[in-house]
């Protein structure tokens, strides 16, 4: 009878075992698969992209080469703007968190004055936000500007 025992649990162990390296396997497989499916994504999104590109530039009846320098040319002028907004941004979620973490330091979890708060705290990062937008409005309007003046002076296609 111990045998017969001794070997149920034998059995029973490995097969845990198994059931353990077989989910530490699926994982990695299930890692990969979706790794492998996010590329496949990006490229599918990246083929779609330049097809609407052509196509929009097509019933524009402008040449595609001339539109893909003006997008050029806008990303290159927004780049500062948006690099300086995403830095303002990061500085509101900042203070955010400190805030937060301020309002639990100072107050009882579940309480009205937590919850009121944090409300305040959001409320202050939320301005801050738009006050970020504000301050590089004018640059992205110029961008913006200068890509759709960019895009009236492109020739017709070129049919060959």
């Amino acid at each position: 009878m111990k045998k017969i025992i001794v070997t149920l649990c034998t059995v029973v162990i490995s097969a845990l075992w198994l059931a353990v390296a077989m989910n530490a396997f699926a994982d990695d497989t299930i890692k990969h698969c979706v790794r492998d499916a996010s590329k496949e994504f990006k490229v599918c999104k990246d083929i779609c992209q330049e097809n609407f590109q052509v196509d929009k530039d097509e019933c524009r009846n402008i040449d595609h080469a001339c539109a893909e320098a003006c997008r050029a040319g806008f990303e290159t002028c927004s780049l500062i703007p948006l690099s300086t907004l995403e830095a303002c941004k990061d500085v509101c979620y900042s203070d955010l968190q400190a805030a937060v973490q301020l309002c639990r330091s100072q107050n009882a979890v579940g309480t009205e004055e937590l919850d009121a708060c944090i409300d305040q705290a959001q409320v202050q990062a939320f301005m801050c936000r738009d006050e970020c937008r504000e301050g590089v409005k004018g640059e992205l309007r110029q961008c913006r500007v200068a890509h759709r003046d960019c895009i009236r002076s492109c020739p017709p296609p070129v049919i060959q």
